[in-house]
């Protein structure tokens, strides 16, 4: 979850405002995880409740957050397996096309953010990598 989190953080600024992201980064997948929709000043997001938008919502305080809950936004059949098919993907495409995010669900505040950590420069490093490429070098 910590590297989906890092990535998403990483790139969304490089699209252009109005872009529509879906995060399927979901080991969750059918369990009780609420699905949510969050909109920041210039982009949005779709994807689970599971930290995987812990670095948008500290990078963008005025981000207003919705759980997706209006089922009639996505497919009538919902597999227990396939989440960013048939609810994800739907609601990311209305949410294209102009739909206001009041309408995938109630405004909720309680997401799961991960505990990010914080490197600093003074004294030798400790802690862990972000991430590692697959050269072997590590992102901080």
């Amino acid at each position: 979850m910590e590297e989906g989190a890092f990535l998403l953080e990483a790139a969304y600024r490089t699209f252009p405002g109005g872009t529509v992201f879906v995060a399927v980064v979901d080991p969750g997948v059918g369990s009780s995880r609420r699905a949510l929709a969050l909109e920041t000043p210039g982009y949005r997001f779709v994807g689970p409740d599971n930290g995987v938008f812990s670095r948008i919502l500290k990078a963008e305080p005025a981000a207003r957050l919705h759980e997706i809950t209006n089922r009639g936004l996505f497919r009538a059949t919902v597999s227990a397996t396939f989440h960013g098919r048939d609810v994800f993907a739907p609601v990311a495409g209305l949410l294209a096309g102009g739909l206001p995010i009041e309408n995938v669900g109630p405004a909720v505040s309680d997401a799961l953010v991960l505990p990010l950590e914080r490197c600093t420069s003074s004294g030798p490093g400790t802690g862990r990598p972000r991430s590692c490429t697959s050269t072997g070098s590590a992102i901080w």
